[in-house]
């Protein structure tokens, strides 16, 4: 790996212009953005041309790419998996928007959340609608030439994708080529997940890694080196098995009032991972 292929989510920046965040990020050396689609960001319904045109400028101008379009989901009313179907149907237009507003920005990758089922639903009721929504959505994406990069979370987030053998269990029923995965490491550290493990599990399908510290308690969303998650075997690992797409920094609210200063020790610490595996 190289310190080329560390990302930043602009979430963090969510006070700033996105078209300021970007320009800043680029000045403390990331090469790759992961856009936030919250507003004021990047919400899709919000992206008309002349946003995506000021997007795009300050992205040519500042040198950078785009690793992932994170649609915005927790937190906001959107469900691929509620047996409500006007709620369902309504998060399956949004995320279609979303990688709408992805194709138009040649963003490559679009990011899925799971969801959690809302009680008195069933597991498997959850689970199969959550199928059905993940198979309209691929084969939309796969017409725009996007992967979808599905997130395993944590009970807090989700009662269906957790673990790396939940996330194989949908990869294999549904058996999408451009359905991918995107592995946070916060979450296995709440999961109890143990890291190597579950990189390799994954190694064949990972298509972005998210980067970020906690106590294993809550998803905290910290600076790596803040919580206790050793970082080292797993940055091994990643070589191990050749991974070579985007490493994202992804950052909690508890960094929206000094972003600047998040990005800029992130992006030292996680160099430091990389300088020394």
């Amino acid at each position: 790996m190289s310190t080329r292929q560390l990302s930043f989510s602009t979430f963090p920046y969510m006070n700033y212009k996105l078209e300021y965040a970007i320009e800043r990020l680029a000045s403390w050396g990331y090469q790759a953005v992961e856009l936030w689609g919250g507003r004021p960001h990047a919400y899709a319904y919000d992206l008309d041309r002349d946003h995506i045109r000021s997007i795009k400028k300050a992205l040519n101008a500042n040198k950078m790419t785009v690793s992932a379009f994170i649609p915005a989901q927790f937190r906001y009313p959107v469900s691929l998996c509620i047996d409500d179907m006007t709620i369902r149907q309504s998060s399956i237009e949004y995320i279609k928007k979303s990688i709408d507003a992805s194709s138009d920005m040649e963003i490559g990758i679009v990011t899925v959340c799971p969801g959690h089922s809302v009680y008195p639903q069933s597991f498997d009721s959850a689970w199969n609608h959550l199928k059905n929504s993940l198979d309209e959505l691929t084969i939309y994406a796969a017409g725009k030439g996007i992967t979808l990069a599905l997130e395993p979370a944590h009970p807090m987030e989700t009662d269906l994708i957790q673990t790396s053998d939940d996330a194989l269990r949908i990869l294999k029923e549904l058996n999408q080529d451009n359905l991918k995965i995107l592995l946070d490491i916060g979450h296995l550290n709440v999961n109890k997940e143990p890291f190597c493990d579950a990189v390799r599990k994954l190694k064949d399908y990972l298509v972005l890694i998210h980067l970020d510290d906690n106590h294993g308690i809550f998803d905290e969303h910290l600076i790596p080196g803040y919580g206790n998650i050793n970082y080292m075997p797993i940055f091994k690992e990643f070589a191990n098995i050749n991974y070579d797409n985007c490493v994202t920094l992804e950052l909690g609210y508890n960094y929206t009032t000094a972003p600047d200063e998040a990005a800029y020790e992130s992006f030292n610490m996680a160099s430091n991972f990389i300088r020394n595996v």
